[in-house]
């Protein structure tokens, strides 16, 4: 069994209080609703409630309310018989079936349009769903976790949410923190993405120094664990040696301000330089295109940024 655990890295004060939350939730059935910033791990926070719970041997279902058309996402959630509109050529089972004796997971729910909320409310107090189309109401036993990173209470007073709903949803909360307000697990987290990805890159990366790591708790960290997840991968592919250094970090972590003149057109230079590489997918060719010089310029300009070496290039 995975655990909460397993899930969720860091030792801070904040994520002690997260795992607690997790772990009381887990004895229960209640609804769940996870606040919290994109890229904070809301969807951890689910998949490790589910993994603690006694429902931990059924379906846990996701849906990303943001990501489904308005006129889609009724028929994703409740399913639809043959026939119920045009293009509904075969029986549709939606979520709430598939979830049955496990947990539904809807992911961003503050972007559900209002006028499905009270189908949802609807569905979730009488435990049953009526696909469109169909003629009877469907029994179903879920356990409902529901996370947006909008503040409710704002969009309840606003009327882009529902009261009741919100009501509804919120009757156990876990708000899961920022990492600029748990910079002690910044290590942490940097060495479990090593970890994870240092086999990935053209060499095998070791570790991550001392400077680099104090560079990366100076940052206030606006895209949270996701983007620190992305700024690892990317020092682990553009790097040039067993450890990830300051080099290696993008110019915006760097503090800019804290360099020299000189410095900081170099770190700029080498930060586009990279970005090229990476919109061309690594072809030489492509990328001297996107910088308008020519190849043999790209050549000695790589080298001159310490990149030359970086066999992610493909052959031209």
């Amino acid at each position: 069994m995975t655990t909460p655990d397993a899930l969720l890295i860091g030792e801070s004060t904040a994520m002690t209080h997260v795992r607690t939350s997790i772990a009381k939730a887990a004895q229960s059935d209640f609804t769940v609703l996870i606040e919290g910033e994109s890229g904070t791990g809301k969807e951890l926070v689910a998949r490790a409630i589910h993994a603690a719970s006694e429902r931990r041997a059924q379906p846990l279902v996701s849906v990303n309310c943001a990501a489904l058309p308005k006129d889609l996402i009724e028929s994703e959630l409740f399913g639809h018989e043959k026939g119920a509109f045009t293009g509904a050529h075969e029986l549709k089972i939606g979520k709430f079936e598939q979830a049955h004796r496990g947990t539904l997971f809807l992911d961003e729910i503050g972007e559900m349009d209002v006028s499905l909320q009270a189908k949802l409310l609807r569905a979730i107090e009488e435990s049953e769903i009526e696909r469109l189309g169909g003629r009877k109401p469907i029994k179903v036993d879920i356990r409902l976790i529901a996370a947006t990173n909008l503040n409710l209470r704002q969009a309840v007073a606003q009327g882009c949410f529902r009261e009741d709903l919100y009501f509804r949803l919120n009757v156990l909360t876990i708000r899961t923190p920022s990492l600029r307000d748990r910079l002690e697990d910044v290590p942490a987290l940097a060495l479990y993405f090593i970890s994870r990805f240092q086999n990935k890159g053209a060499r095998k990366v070791l570790g991550i120094t001392k400077d680099a790591v104090e560079v990366l708790r100076q940052y206030h960290w606006p895209g949270n664990v996701r983007e620190l997840c992305n700024v690892i991968q990317r020092a682990i592919a553009m790097g040039s040696s067993d450890f990830i250094g300051p080099q290696d970090l993008p110019a915006v972590l760097a503090g800019l301000e804290e360099m020299t003149m000189d410095e900081a057109i170099h770190q700029v230079k080498r930060e586009y330089l990279i970005r090229a590489v990476l919109a061309a997918n690594g072809n030489r060719k492509k990328a001297a295109e996107i910088l308008n010089i020519h190849p043999k310029s790209l050549q000695r300009i790589l080298k001159s940024h310490g990149l030359l070496g970086f066999n992610g290039f493909q052959s031209v």
